[in-house]
């Protein structure tokens, strides 16, 4: 039986670490994820449905839709996974992050939409790699406040001493991610299982900046003292049943 891992564990940078990590993340704290997951999809879903209900501007507004509104989201909710494989809790104030880093994010969205598919239709392989090796841009942007642009080029740079496992973790979330998604009830934990994967590889790889280090702290030192006041009750709670089971027996 494997030794279970403390809040804000550091896992190697390998593709099993990296899942298990995430895998283990999301079963600490499957709700909270969950529901936040669901919220962003739906979003997502919604920004696209216009290509659908106006035939005519339908592929103009969900392009916009997408790039203004559900990809500055889906992004946050990559550092929300983040926050989460760092500290062990989920904080939904973390998705706030977004806002003073808006610019930034509807920028690197941009971006990757428009390189994405010019290196696809120019090769695949060119375009698997740049969509790889970009993985990083969301933490960087978020956690590390870059710019669009600034974050890309760094992201392509932290990936080359980790891109195998950044590669693998991609294979295996695609995989399962198209294998579960036949049902939204499927696909929603594999694209959270995939997120948070992929935040485990950038914690294992890149530390986080002073200022988050002391909020992670402090979250996992609020969550310890949370877990001691449980098991002190839990504690009390016994102690309290085994007095009356002794007491029904002294009579």
């Amino acid at each position: 039986m494997s030794e279970e891992k403390p809040k804000g564990y550091i896992p190697e940078p390998t593709i099993r670490a990296s899942l298990s990590n995430g895998f283990q993340v999301l079963l600490d704290d499957a709700a909270p994820l969950l529901v936040l997951t669901f919220i962003v999809f739906v979003v997502g879903v919604a920004s696209r449905s216009f290509w659908w209900v106006l035939p005519e501007y339908g592929q103009a507004l969900s392009m916009i839709s997408y790039l203004l509104i559900a990809g500055p989201i889906e992004l946050g909710m990559s550092f929300i996974c983040l926050r989460a494989v760092r500290s062990g809790r989920v904080n939904f104030d973390h998705m706030l992050a977004i806002l003073p880093q808006y610019g930034a994010l509807v920028v690197a969205n941009a971006l990757m939409a428009a390189i994405l598919p010019g290196a696809l239709a120019f090769l695949v392989v060119p375009g698997v790699l740049f969509f790889v090796a970009t993985r990083f841009v969301p933490f960087l942007i978020l956690e590390d406040e870059l710019g669009g642009a600034e974050a890309i080029i760094e992201s392509i740079k932290l990936s080359r001493d980790c891109f195998v496992p950044l590669l693998g973790i991609n294979a295996v979330g695609f995989g399962v991610t198209a294998l579960l998604g036949i049902s939204v009830l499927g696909l929603i934990p594999a694209l959270l299982w995939w997120h948070l994967s992929l935040a485990s590889l950038y914690h294992s790889v890149v530390r986080p900046p002073t200022g988050w280090q002391i909020e992670d702290e402090e979250e996992l030192e609020a969550g310890r003292i949370e877990a001691e006041r449980e098991e002190a009750e839990e504690l009390a709670e016994l102690e309290a049943l085994e007095a009356q089971r002794e007491e029904r027996n002294e009579r």
